[in-house]
């Protein structure tokens, strides 16, 4: 072989090898948003506001600090009944942004709770519905 070709090849197996070196640590620093949904869900439903309210972004931490969040989560509770489990956890992209939607059983309902977490790992919205397959179920859209 030239030398030439063996330089070549030479910096392409450097290359290769700095990619494989870098490559987990670029892995490891982009969230898991599902993860991310099923946690603070279970925050939720722990009653643990103020820790929730830690990973809201900047405008969320606005519109709904934690004495908000309570008093919210304890209306769903009183129509819902007592949180039992979750049911199921799916994500899509929408702007930019990860939606979780984090199914959710209580006593009487199911209901699907909406995150948006952007590409930082914040929480940059929280929305109720009921769960999607219930309403299929009771022949209304979801």
């Amino acid at each position: 072989m030239s030398a030439r070709v063996i330089s070549v090849l030479r910096t392409a197996a450097i290359s290769l090898a700095a990619l494989l070196w870098l490559l987990p640590a670029y892995a490891a620093a982009k969230p898991h948003y599902a993860a991310i949904g099923k946690q603070e869900t279970q925050r939720l439903a722990g009653q643990q506001f103020a820790a929730l309210v830690r990973r809201f972004d900047s405008k969320m931490k606005a519109a709904l600090p934690a004495n908000k969040l309570s008093a919210l989560w304890s209306q769903i509770v009183l129509q819902a009944g007592p949180f039992r489990r979750i049911t199921a956890v799916h994500s899509v992209v929408y702007h930019g942004d990860h939606v979780i939607v984090v199914t959710v059983a209580f006593a009487h309902a199911r209901l699907d709770v909406r995150w948006s977490i952007t590409s930082q790992g914040k929480i940059a919205g929280l929305f109720f519905a009921p769960a999607a397959a219930a309403a299929k179920t009771a022949g209304t859209a979801p």
